[in-house]
């Protein structure tokens, strides 16, 4: 669900709230989590961070350790690399039926279907290539992530007693709240922890 930030109207108690965009979406099962004052969230992301202050030693090796695994784009790369090689070859391997169609008469009908097969396989090749691409872009974003994250929970220092705005930012991917209004944060690099 997406959470929309509003104030209250009455300029004497103002004060900002977070509240699902679905709780009064007309529907019978809207959203049925209440909404959370902009100071509850901020409490709880402080409690989160002296959290990661006391797990910071472990936590760090886990971090790096899941780091590696997005490390490596060696083996992808390589693939790449021989799809590229397929691909040059597919193409090169129709280019030759359509001319070999233009010099010499023969049925139409087994031309179409092995342009067709020939066409096929090099879609195919072309789709994981494109899968490979992303893969291998999705672990640079990752690991900048992780990068980033380990940098952040470094530098933290040994206690925190009130909100950053920074840290936020260099913290956190999203908050989950509960019905209960417990919220559990999930940091950059998919780590989660609850309030």
């Amino acid at each position: 669900m997406v959470w929309l930030k509003g104030l209250t109207l009455n300029d004497q108690y103002r004060r900002v709230i977070w509240r699902c965009n679905a709780k009064y979406s007309g529907k019978a099962a809207g959203c049925k989590t209440p909404h959370v004052t902009e100071e509850e969230v901020k409490a709880a992301f402080v409690r989160v961070v002296n959290k990661l202050i006391g797990n910071r030693a472990m936590l760090l090796a886990d971090l790096r350790e899941i780091q590696q695994t997005y490390s490596g784009t060696d083996e992808l790369s390589q693939h790449l690399h021989e799809l590229d090689e397929h691909l040059n070859a597919e193409a090169e391997a129709v280019q030759e039926l359509i001319a070999w169609n233009a010099r010499v008469a023969q049925n139409q009908d087994d031309y179409n279907a092995a342009y067709d097969a020939a066409v096929s396989c090099y879609e195919a090749t072309k789709a994981e290539r494109e899968k490979v691409t992303v893969d291998i872009r999705q672990r640079g974003i990752r690991r900048r992530e992780f990068e980033r994250f380990i940098t952040e929970l470094e530098k933290l220092p040994e206690a925190v007693s009130e909100f950053d705005d920074a840290l936020w930012g260099n913290l956190v991917e999203y908050v989950t709240v509960g019905k209960d209004k417990t919220m559990a944060f999930t940091l950059i690099g998919g780590t989660e922890m609850k309030a």
